[in-house]
């Protein structure tokens, strides 16, 4: 009797095993009862892809986003400073994102810009133009120009606030006023006597340039118009459009305001700092920016005797300072032969 009940049990024992195995099967097939087809890791534990995390297409933003890309990552997996760590990975992660989101607004452009490919070893500093020209549309080529102004120069070149027309000033005496889209030249004079520094007023009918003693004013045909004996020995100029004012600054060290509508000279500020032959106008709030020879930088206004801002740049004189379209950052270089960013200061 106990052996009958052994052979009971066994068979009752293999047929739910062999059950268990079925719906085994049957899981671990697709399509299964479940839906879900269970993997073996290389660890020897199974998930199935519910468990598992979303896999991520690209761990760069995507296919698309890999041109907006500037370098490679950063290793963090050495550094033992966790707040160094962190920092490098929010930066990471930063970057990650906006390349994502340059590539997502890509679509919303309407054409594709231009720009020079280098293949190989090529460098785009060694292109030369007549390969550019051969490279662009029919268009692009015709805008083509080539100016040989060798005898009168150095020259100071300006251009209009449209864009459309430039003005060139020699050293020795020669104004030239061109439409450089159409290739023509508008007006031509020879003064005769040193040309310092030029500028264009409210528009391109008329123009500045600061001679050898005085300023005097141009019309677009060329003929003098004013003469402003207030402004003497005068190496820079800039002109602020939105209130027709003409800064100058010269030998003397006066940084003079002039109304270009009235005539009138609005402000002569004394900056105590000698000579002055840099120049840079802020075209977002119209402060006019002064590099001084003992490395220095005043910022200016009309309506105050004292800088608003003084900052030591260089310790060097400066010799150029730049300033971006919405006032935010400012370039300068000094005889000491440093370039400088400065931000947050205007």
């Amino acid at each position: 009797m106990k052996r009958a009940a052994n052979s009971t049990e066994r068979s009752l024992l293999e047929e739910r095993l062999k059950r268990s195995d079925k719906r085994a099967a049957r899981k671990t097939a697709p399509g299964g009862e479940d839906g879900e087809q269970e993997i073996t890791s290389l660890r020897g534990s199974k998930t199935t892809p519910s468990q598992r995390p979303a896999a991520r297409k690209d761990d760069d933003g995507g296919a698309d986003a890999l041109k907006y890309r500037r370098g490679e990552r950063n290793v963090i997996n050495n550094i033992k400073d966790k707040k160094l760590r962190m920092e490098i990975r929010r930066s990471e992660k930063a970057a990650k994102e906006a390349a994502a989101r340059a590539a997502r607004a890509e679509i919303l452009l309407p054409s594709e810009a231009g720009f020079l490919e280098a293949e190989g070893m090529e460098q785009t500093y060694k292109f030369k133009q007549q390969d550019i020209k051969q490279a662009v549309d029919v268009g692009s080529a015709k805008k083509v120009f080539n100016l040989r102004l060798d005898e009168l120069g150095p020259y100071s070149s300006r251009y209009s606030r449209n864009g459309r027309f430039l003005l060139l000033g020699g050293k020795r005496g020669h104004l030239a006023l061109a439409d450089w889209m159409s290739g023509t030249v508008k007006c031509e004079v020879q003064v005769k006597e040193t040309v310092r520094d030029i500028s264009f007023l409210h528009n391109e009918t008329m123009f500045a340039a600061a001679q050898k003693k005085y300023v005097y004013i141009y019309d677009n045909q060329g003929l003098e118009v004013h003469c402003m004996r207030n402004h003497i020995e005068v190496n820079r100029m800039a002109y602020l459009p939105y209130h027709f004012l003409l800064a100058t600054v010269g030998n003397a060290g006066f940084l003079k305001y002039q109304d270009s509508s009235t005539g009138e000279l609005v402000s002569e500020l004394r900056t105590k700092l000698g000579r002055c032959d840099c120049m840079a106008l802020n075209p977002y709030n119209a402060i006019v920016n002064l590099g001084h020879s003992n490395g220095t930088v005043t910022m200016w206004a009309p309506s105050m005797s004292a800088p608003v801002v003084s900052i030591f740049t260089h310790r060097g004189p400066v010799s150029a300072i730049a300033t971006d379209s919405q006032g935010r950052y400012m370039a300068t270089a000094g005889l000491d032969g440093q370039v400088c960013l400065w931000g947050g200061v205007l």
